[in-house]
């Protein structure tokens, strides 16, 4: 198949079939093989890199691959002096970040994360002495204040700062704003439940590409809150394509009863000025969240720290009255011909 494309390997093919040449390195074990010298050669590259260097921090994480096997890979990061490209040029300082690999995982405690660690630091030749940092998620048997992997490497190394990881961080402060809210849970809740019932059949996802542009559906993601911007904004800016999809298989016959059923629910949700509000305040909650969770690491720290309070005051403001007329969710009622009220609070008994 290769061949097909690509010259090389059509000449390589036919020097075999006429017999000029019998190694032809084709096989899996040789390739396997060519490729751990490949990641050895690397490995031993990075290694140098390092021990010029001489201080790094490690960055780790966890996860099962598609065997259950629970996995962790190891990254290690340092500051390399790279000469200029004329002998005048003054050298430049870069920050490297090198994967050294994957490291099979049989106890997830910290006992068992940090023998594990120290294991592959010792076969790699990396002294602990001269780690700076440790950089981890926020799981307990990694950032723990007393039996987990930042504790232990710290009472071998005490200027082995650890640092939570702050995308992490962000992440589950997002998290448990939103979900500590039932309106906003039950928001997210609708914005999936349209996304998985239009995009479970092909004829249904045909009639939402025949109203919406240039924006379309996408899922909500698990693991990135600040990323489900890209959920929210179809809403934002394409609510009423999005209304008249549903509105036109709640009409058309030739959907299934059960189809038309879930389609009149959903549009119902929908066609709400509180829905309609949540689309606006999350929509702009999360564009500014999700910019300061994207930032270069190239960035100097001033400038970070002022985005970081420019967001906060806007967050606060967000919060007050002022905050709440802003909400330019009325302009989206306009488009959907709704009044622009909250439905009656309803008092439980």
């Amino acid at each position: 198949m290769l061949a097909t494309f690509n010259t090389v390997m059509q000449e390589h093919l036919k020097r075999i079939k006429n017999k000029e040449i019998f190694q032809h390195y084709l096989g899996k074990d040789i390739q396997n093989k060519l490729i751990s010298l490949i990641a050895k050669e690397i490995t031993k590259h990075i290694l140098q890199l390092l021990k010029n260097a001489k201080y790094y921090s490690i960055i780790l994480d966890c996860t099962p691959d598609i065997t259950l096997i629970e996995q962790m890979t190891i990254i290690v990061r340092f500051v390399s002096i790279k000469e200029g490209e004329s002998p005048t040029a003054e050298p430049e300082l870069c920050i490297d970040e090198k994967f050294l690999g994957f490291i099979q995982i049989l106890s997830s405690t910290g006992e068992g994360l940090t023998e594990a660690i120290l294991s592959e630091l010792e076969k790699l030749k990396i002294p602990v002495g001269d780690m700076r940092g440790q950089g981890y998620d926020n799981g307990s048997n990694l950032k723990g204040k007393h039996q987990s992997v930042q504790k232990r490497i710290l009472d071998l190394n005490p200027r082995a700062f650890y640092i939570p990881c702050s995308a992490h961080t962000l992440n589950l402060v997002v998290n448990d704003a939103a979900m500590s809210c039932w309106d906003a849970a039950s928001f997210f809740s609708i914005v999936q439940k349209i996304y998985v019932f239009l995009s479970g059949s092909t004829v249904r996802w045909n009639v939402l590409k025949k109203h919406i542009g240039r924006l379309t559906l996408k899922p909500l993601s698990d693991t990135r809150w600040p990323s489900r911007i890209d959920a929210i904004r179809p809403f934002r800016f394409q609510v009423g394509e999005i209304f008249d999809s549903l509105s036109e298989i709640l009409r058309e016959n030739s959907h299934t009863a059960m189809a038309q059923s879930d389609a009149e629910c959903l549009s119902k949700e929908l066609n709400n000025f509180t829905f309609l509000c949540l689309i606006v305040l999350w929509y702009n909650i999360l564009n500014r969240i999700n910019f300061v969770s994207k930032q270069s690491r190239s960035m100097y720290l001033p400038d970070v720290v002022d985005i970081l309070k420019s967001t906060t005051t806007f967050l606060e403001n967000y919060r007050s009255d002022k905050g709440v007329e802003d909400l330019e969710a009325k302009n989206l009622s306009l488009e959907m011909e709704i009044d622009p009220v909250f439905p009656p609070f309803v008092r439980q008994i």
